[in-house]
């Protein structure tokens, strides 16, 4: 039963990734140039993709798995965060949700997950690194330059 639910969730954090790396291959150089948005895009290219596909009013928004999947019996949803400012350059990608395991509630009113095992820090992370696809070519980087 556990492992059903937890091939659902690995199933649903890769799909979302293999959206969110379609939408930065379509974010070409072209588009970013056609919408003047050079200067945003190579001052800080993870801001720059995040606002992109990860903020709702982007062009090539990607909803998070817990938007357009199913929520998991008894359990949450799967989260997703970024983070903008590692040193890597990289957007980085954090999908968080309650691991596989039984909810049991406390005498006081709180509830308490437990894996089949009792551990009880139970949250999981997924944790994706998406570097920029336009950023080698379009902000100097690569091979092209562009004149602004």
């Amino acid at each position: 039963m556990h492992q059903h639910e937890r091939t659902t969730i690995e199933a649903d954090i890769n799909n979302n990734i293999q959206l969110l790396q379609h939408a930065d291959s379509q974010l070409t150089d072209k588009k970013i140039l056609a919408d003047n948005e050079l200067e945003a895009a190579c001052e800080d290219p993870a801001k720059y993709l995040n606002s992109q596909i990860i903020n709702s009013g982007g062009a090539f928004y990607v909803e998070p798995p817990s938007s357009t999947g199913r929520k998991r019996a008894n359990r949450g949803l799967i989260k997703r965060s970024t983070i903008t400012n590692d040193k890597s350059g990289n957007l980085i990608i954090v999908y968080s949700f309650e691991g596989p395991g039984v909810k049991k509630e406390l005498k006081n009113g709180s509830t308490k997950l437990l894996h089949d095992t009792e551990l009880q820090n139970a949250t999981e992370q997924r944790i994706f690194e998406l570097s920029p696809q336009f950023q080698a070519e379009l902000c100097g980087l690569g091979n092209m330059t562009h004149e602004k």
